[in-house]
């Protein structure tokens, strides 16, 4: 397996390993070996590790045991598995040093609306007004990755996540949706709900050193309209706009009623491909939810 710098990953090879009748049952993962670099850890959901800036270019090597929690001896029937992982170098991105997914510049000022783009027509009428005027910024070119979600719900307790975002410990069943994986090759995290994108921007923050926000919807807008008039033919520009209407609704940090605690979710209609608005509470998730990350970004 590779990992980038910077990157955490919830390692659980092993836990299919069981009789059909024990598919049910809690796992137990027991760290073994540990790798030379990083810094790793058990959870319930797996083993989590979370390579460092200076792990990069290094192979990482660890080993663990996954059994049955309420088995009489958890040693039997436990699988071990020995584990590789190649640590790629991380980005840097925003001045972000090793940030786990690319973030694009905006620059600051007013962005009008008049001679729109035609393919952000649909974009720029969700806001009224006849401009958005933001601060520099950077935008994460696509969503958030599953993969980081998984790691960060892993670190959290049961007592945890009741205390902060009791809906993630609702396991739910997600149906067939067709999101796109975008240029990342990293399918994007979905059933998230606003509560649990602001943990995880919490502790992002911390971990990258740099405070980290969901994005307003006249970021999202300013975004748009500079990518496709000043870079137009930019990878970072084909993939922001193909992942904003691959079939997630994005949560933002625009308020629909502040006073009802809701907040305005970025999307396509479904089938249609046109970009609307959507109204959900803060701890609500459905299947197509996702979101990104924005940075603030000075001057120069």
């Amino acid at each position: 397996m590779t990992v980038r710098a910077g990157q955490a990953v919830v390692v659980r090879a092993g836990a299919s390993a069981f009789p059909n009748d024990q598919q049910n049952a809690q796992r137990v993962f027991k760290l073994g070996k540990k790798p030379d670099c990083g810094l790793i850890w058990e959870t319930s959901q797996g083993v989590v590790l979370e390579a460092k800036a200076e792990c990069a270019g290094q192979l990482l090597k660890f080993d663990y045991e996954v059994s049955i929690g309420d088995a009489p001896d958890k040693r039997r029937g436990a699988v071990k598995v020995e584990v590789q992982a190649l640590v790629e170098s991380g980005i840097e991105s925003c001045g972000i040093a090793n940030a786990p997914y690319e973030f694009v510049t905006i620059p600051g000022g007013p962005y009008s609306f008049k001679d729109a783009p035609p393919q952000l027509l649909d974009l720029v009428r969700l806001i009224g007004g006849s401009e958005a005027k933001v601060e520099p910024f950077c935008i994460t070119e696509e969503a958030v990755p599953a993969a980081e979600i998984e790691a960060f719900l892993a670190e959290q307790s049961a007592d945890q996540k009741r205390n902060l975002f009791p809906e993630a410990l609702d396991a739910m069943l997600l149906p067939a949706i067709q999101i796109d994986a975008g240029r990342g090759m990293r399918f994007p995290a979905v059933a998230i709900s606003h509560r649990m994108a602001q943990g995880y921007a919490q502790r992002q923050s911390d971990v990258l050193e740099q405070t980290l926000r969901l994005p307003r919807l006249e970021q999202y807008v300013a975004a748009a309209l500079h990518m496709v008039k000043k870079q137009p033919d930019a990878p970072s520009t084909h993939s922001f706009l193909v992942s904003l209407r691959g079939g997630l609704i994005e949560w933002t940090d625009t308020p629909c009623d502040p006073a009802a605690g809701t907040f305005t979710l970025l999307g396509t209609r479904q089938q249609t491909g046109v970009l609307d608005t959507y109204c959900y509470e803060a701890s609500q998730r459905v299947a197509r939810m996702g979101f990104r990350l924005v940075a603030r970004k000075s001057p120069g």
